[in-house]
């Protein structure tokens, strides 16, 4: 892409898939040297990598071994945000959304609610996993946790220059 800087003015999303996956995990964000994204929302750094949370084995893996470790019957667990090592590959912080039945069902419907967001460490692939936080909605807000728990990793984890 290098070789073509007049025809190339936009960053790319290089998607990294097995043959048999809808989406690949890993997604390299590229640039070209002249690109200007000072006026986008989200300002990924030149060379990040982003994870894809569905799609690709490998997040279905990290989906299966945390529900099976945080999950109940009545209280699922829904995967959000994988912020991947930018230069190891095989290191990760993960968020995920602990949900509760609400106080009055509707009709025979089970509608959960979200109550809470838990942040891990986990390295792959040996799935070893460290829970370093709970965040209850009662009393941390909701709107903008993902953003908030973003500015807390890490340097290594980084992959935006700015977000809203």
């Amino acid at each position: 892409m290098q070789d073509y800087p007049n025809t190339w003015t936009q960053e790319a999303h290089v998607d990294f898939k097995l043959k048999d996956e809808k989406k690949g995990f890993y997604e390299l964000i590229v640039k070209p040297n002249t690109y200007n994204d000072s006026n986008l929302t989200y300002r990924y750094y030149s060379n990040a990598i982003v994870t894809n949370n569905a799609g690709s084995k490998k997040a279905e893996h990290i989906d299966r071994v945390i529900k099976q470790e945080f999950a109940k019957p009545d209280s699922p667990i829904y995967l959000n945000r994988i912020w991947v090592n930018q230069s190891k590959l095989n290191s990760f912080y993960i968020a995920f959304e602990k949900h509760e039945p609400l106080k009055e069902a509707e009709g025979n419907r089970h509608i959960t609610e979200a109550v809470g967001v838990y942040m891990v460490k986990m390295n792959y692939p040996n799935l070893d996993m460290k829970t370093l936080k709970y965040y209850d909605y009662k009393t941390t807000p909701r709107d903008g946790i993902f953003y908030s728990l973003m500015d807390q990793l890490p340097e290594d984890y980084q992959f935006l220059i700015e977000h809203p």
